[in-house]
C-alpha cells in the first residue's frame, strides 16, 4: 500500500469546475481477484476507517482488511483478519463515540451464509474482543449489527438457520457479552441475509425480515421489550430486496422494498402504515436517506439510474436522471446544507466504464459532479465500484472506489472484472470562509444560543450557498434576513435577542420555513435573485453580504440566531 501524492493534481482541475475539491487520497494495492469495497466511516477523532474483504477465488479463504487514514491522507494503521469458514463479506462497520470500531463479518460457504463474527477494534487498530451470538434452536446464527443503544452497547438482530426464529440482542460494547436476548417467531426458514435490514432510531432497534408469507417489521426498546411486530403488505415477498431502514426522530420508520413495483412504506411510531408509494419501470432501490424536512431521497439502479425526492406525506417533489452515461446509482446521502449526494457507476448493461459522485440541490437542481479517475498504473483499468461513505463533522465525504481491468470471455467461477487497487478519497464542496458578526447574548427557549452558518462555495457564479440555522426550538417558523452591512439593535420589535444586521434590512418572505424535529432550518440561496430592498439582484464577486435568522418561540415571542457575513469571489 502506498500514498498517491500526485492524485489530487490529476483530478483537481475537472473537480474545481464542478464545485468539488479533493482533500486527500490514499491508494491500496489489492492483488486478490474478489474485492468488496464496502464501508468508509468517519472516525470521531478525525480521519476515516475503511473496510473491505478480499479473496483469491470464490470458495477459498477470505481476509477482512481494516485501515484508518488521517484527514490529510496518511495511513495510521491497517490490519488483516482471516474470515471464518471460507469466504465472507464485511456486513457492517460502526464506530462508537469513544473511537472503537465494531465490525460484523458474515462468513459464507459459497452461496450460503454461515456463522459470522463481531470484532471490536480500538483507536490504534488493536483487537479488543471478538464474539458471535449463539443460535436459538438451529445450527447457526445469521445476523448483523444494527447500531448502538442509548447506553452505547450494540444492538444485534439475526436469524437462526433452519427454523422460523429471529433474535434481537443487546451486546456489551466493552466485552462482547450478551446483556439481553429476545427470540421471536415469524421468519421464513429459507431466510437469507439480504432480506434482513436493521436500524436504530433515537433509542430503539428496528428490523425488517422475510416471513413465510410477508415481510415482517418489529420495534424493540432498549430493555428488550417488543413494542410491535407487524406484517407489511407489499407486492412481492418471494425474493424481496429491502434497503437499509431509515428511522425518523418521532419513532416512525421508512422501509424501501424492491419487487414488481418499488415501494417506499412510511410507518408511524406504532408500526401502522401512514402511506405507501409505488413506482414501476425502473426497479431496484440502491439507497435511501432521510431528508431535512422528514421526507426521503431514494436512488435506483435501472434505466441509467434515477433519484427521487419524496416529502413527508409521500408526494414526489422531483425526479432526476443520473449524469450522462450513468449505469446505476449506489449510495445516497442527505447533506447538512439540504443537498443530496449520490455515488454512481458509468457504463452500460455490458459492464462499467467509470464512476463518480454527483450532487443535487434541495430543489433538484444541479449541484456539481466529480468523475473519479482510475488510480492504477495499468492503462486498461477503470473505476467500477464507488462507495459513498458518511459525512464527517465538517461535511466532507469519504469515497471508496475500485480500479479494475476487464476479463473478457471469463466463465464462472472467474470474474469478468479483476480489481487492481482500492482508493479512499475525501471530497468536499469548495468551502467558503464565513465571518460571525455577533453571537446572541441570551439563549432561546432550548437553553442554547441560536447559530447560523453559511455552507458552500464562495464563488458567486457557482450559486451554491446554503444557510443553516441550528440550535432552534423544534417545529417553529423561521424567517431569514439579509443586508449589505452589519449593525446592532437589541430586542428589535420586541423580539428577544440582538439584531446584528444594518439598514436597509430585507426578508426572504417567499422562503419562510420551519425548524425540523432536530431544531434546524435550511435555506438554499438563489444568488442570482437575492432580495435587496424593493427588488431582486444578483450577488457578484467582490461583494460582502450579511445574513441572520429570526424564529418563533413556543407559545409566544421570538428570538434570533447569530449573524454571518460572506465575501464572494
Amino acid at each position: 500500500m502506498h500514498l498517491l501524492p500526485t492524485l489530487a493534481a490529476v483530478v483537481l482541475a475537472p473537480i474545481a469546475s464542478a464545485q468539488f475539491e479533493v482533500l486527500s487520497s490514499v491508494d491500496f494495492d489489492t492483488p486478490f481477484l474478489f474485492v468488496d469495497p464496502t464501508f468508509a466511516v468517519p472516525h470521531p477523532d478525525g480521519g476515516t476507517v475503511l473496510g473491505y474483504t478480499k479473496t483469491g477465488n470464490p470458495i477459498g479463504p477470505a481476509t477482512l482488511v481494516l485501515s484508518r487514514v488521517s484527514d490529510d491522507g496518511q495511513l495510521l494503521w491497517t490490519r488483516d483478519d482471516p474470515i471464518l469458514q471460507r469466504i465472507g463479506r464485511l456486513d457492517s462497520l460502526r464506530i462508537t463515540p469513544s473511537g472503537v470500531t465494531v465490525v460484523n463479518v458474515q462468513a459464507s460457504a459459497f452461496l450460503y451464509e454461515e456463522e459470522g463474527e463481531i470484532l471490536a477494534i480500538d483507536g490504534a487498530g488493536n483487537l479488543l474482543w471478538s464474539a458471535w451470538p449463539a443460535p436459538a434452536l438451529g445450527t447457526t446464527f445469521v445476523g448483523r449489527v444494527a447500531g448502538f443503544s442509548p447506553s452505547g452497547d450494540l444492538y444485534v438482530f439475526g436469524h437462526t438457520d433452519g427454523d422460523d426464529t429471529v433474535s434481537a440482542l443487546l451486546i456489551d460494547v466493552d466485552t462482547g457479552a450478551e446483556i439481553w436476548r429476545v427470540d421471536l417467531t415469524g421468519a421464513d426458514p429459507a431466510f437469507d441475509l439480504p432480506t434482513l435490514q436493521v436500524g436504530v432510531g433515537t433509542t430503539d432497534l428496528f428490523a425488517v425480515w422475510r416471513g413465510a408469507t410477508s415481510l415482517v417489521v418489529a420495534r424493540i426498546d432498549p430493555t428488550g421489550q417488543v413494542l410491535y411486530q407487524r406484517s407489511l403488505p407489499v407486492t412481492s415477498v418471494t425474493y424481496p430486496e429491502v434497503q437499509p431502514l431509515i428511522a425518523t426522530p418521532d419513532g416512525g420508520l421508512y422501509v424501501a422494498v424492491s419487487g414488481p413495483e418499488d415501494q417506499v412504506v412510511r410507518l408511524d411510531a406504532l408500526g401502522s402504515i401512514v402511506w405507501q408509494d409505488s413506482v414501476s419501470g425502473f426497479q431496484g432501490f440502491t439507497g435511501i436517506d432521510l431528508a431535512e424536512d422528514g421526507g426521503v431521497i431514494a436512488t435506483y439502479r435501472r434505466l441509467g439510474g434515477r433519484i427521487r425526492r419524496l416529502d413527508p406525506d409521500g408526494n414526489q417533489l422531483w425526479i432526476r436522471s443520473g449524469p450522462a452515461g450513468t449505469r446505476r446509482f449506489a449510495q445516497v446521502r442527505a447533506a447538512e446544507d439540504g443537498s443530496f449526494w449520490a455515488s454512481y457507476t458509468l457504463g452500460s448493461a455490458s459492464g462499467p466504464t467509470g464512476g463518480g459522485v454527483v450532487r443535487y440541490l434541495a430543489n433538484g437542481g444541479p449541484g456539481g459532479d466529480v468523475v473519479l479517475p482510475s488510480t492504477s498504473s495499468d492503462a486498461a483499468t477503470f473505476v467500477d465500484e464507488v462507495t459513498l461513505g458518511a459525512f464527517d463533522a465538517r461535511g466532507h465525504a469519504a469515497v471508496l472506489h475500485t480500479s479494475s481491468v476487464p476479463n473478457p470471455g471469463a466463465m464462472f467461477p472467474n470474474p469478468s472484472i479483476l480489481p487492481r487497487e482500492i482508493a479512499l478519497v475525501r471530497i468536499a464542496l469548495d468551502e467558503l470562509t464565513e465571518t460571525v458578526e455577533c453571537a446572541q447574548s441570551t439563549p432561546n427557549s432550548t437553553g442554547s444560543l441560536g447559530l447560523l452558518r453559511a455552507i458552500g462555495s464562495p464563488v458567486a457564479d457557482r450559486d451554491s450557498v446554503a444557510l443553516v440555522a441550528d440550535r432552534l426550538p423544534p417545529g417553529q417558523t423561521v424567517l431569514f434576513l439579509n443586508a449589505r452591512q452589519g449593525g446592532f439593535t437589541p430586542n428589535p420589535g420586541g423580539s428577544a435577542g440582538d439584531l446584528c444586521l444594518g439598514a436597509p434590512l430585507t426578508r426572504y418572505l417567499g422562503d419562510v420555513t420551519t425548524s425540523g424535529a432536530g431544531g434546524r432550518a435550511v435555506l438554499q440561496l438563489d444568488l442570482a435573485e437575492t432580495p435587496d430592498g424593493a427588488g431582486l439582484v444578483p450577488v457578484v464577486a467582490g461583494e460582502t453580504w450579511f445574513w441572520q435568522a429570526w424564529h418563533r418561540e413556543p407559545g409566544s415571542g421570538s428570538h434570533l440566531t447569530s449573524a454571518v457575513s460572506v465575501v464572494f469571489e
